[in-house]
């Protein structure tokens, strides 16, 4: 059994409390049952934690701040996430962020959760107060949403991957940095 965990299993999105409950929860169901199954050598329970997805998905949420949901630079190719879905399927592991990305916010959070998750919540509070269009704008509660139905939400490109790489990279190396310089 693979389950689509997503990162908000290890913290939390903001303006979605509920989204960010259910993920804890489930997270929190799969290790108790990985436990219960564990002497069971052909049953595998597996949880995949993937990030924001390049995908219309997130552009269909339902939305009540009404404010337009874009998908952001950082989101991930879903076929990338599919492909390690597979290989989880073919080689179970118990726990699988499938790309870089992922697993480097999960560990920023780790590291600096109170800032992560202020910076993220002060970043969505910015782009509610710049919606213009507040008034009986319901976002996609009430209404379908009109977004087309595909895969790729915004078509990928080589150099935004390469962008996305030299980030996390870059990233990287200054929490590295970071922390080196607490030990001395």
């Amino acid at each position: 059994m693979i389950n689509n965990v997503s990162i908000g299993g290890f913290m939390p999105a903001p303006y979605s409390a509920v989204y960010s409950a259910t993920k804890y929860g489930i997270r929190g169901m799969m290790e108790g049952l990985q436990g219960e199954v564990s002497n069971r050598k052909n049953i595998h329970l597996c949880n995949l934690y993937p990030q924001l997805q390049n995908s219309t998905g997130n552009l269909h949420s339902a939305k009540y701040s009404g404010f337009s949901m874009s998908i952001p630079f950082i989101a991930s190719d879903p076929h990338e996430t599919a492909a390690k879905m597979v290989d989880v399927a073919k080689h179970p592991k118990k726990d699988t962020f499938p790309d870089l990305r992922a697993a480097a916010i999960t560990n920023t959070y780790r590291l600096f959760p109170k800032l992560v998750i202020n910076t993220a919540s002060a970043a969505v509070r910015a782009k509610m107060k710049l919606n213009h269009n507040k008034e009986n704008n319901s976002g996609n509660v009430l209404t379908q949403s009109k977004e087309p139905l595909r895969v790729y939400g915004k078509e990928p490109s080589k150099t935004s991957s390469n962008l996305n790489l030299a980030l996390f990279a870059g990233l990287g190396f200054g929490v590295a940095l970071l922390l080196m310089g607490k030990k001395t």
